[in-house]
């Protein structure tokens, strides 16, 4: 998944200005997340997770095509 195109929505772009998260967060999240990938709650979504110091990161997306994902949004859980 090194050569992807990452579009994301207007929701998820909201999402990460509220919740503080980078682009490149979300591209690192994607590329080298913590675990496999969940699968979301919706068709075919996934979720990629990963740790920035006491920030968790849950990007959920979808692949549309080979090498091309959709960000529908952003979440953040604060570690302890």
């Amino acid at each position: 998944m090194r050569s992807m195109r990452v579009i994301f929505t207007k929701h998820a772009l909201r999402r990460m200005k509220e919740r503080n998260v980078s682009a490149k967060e979300v591209h690192e999240a994607l590329l080298n997340p913590d675990r496999p990938y969940e699968l979301g709650k919706i068709g075919d979504e996934e979720i990629a997770v990963k740790r920035f110091g006491r920030k968790e990161v849950r990007v959920v997306f979808e692949e549309k095509k080979a090498g091309e994902l959709i960000v529908y949004t952003v979440i953040v859980k604060w570690l302890r």
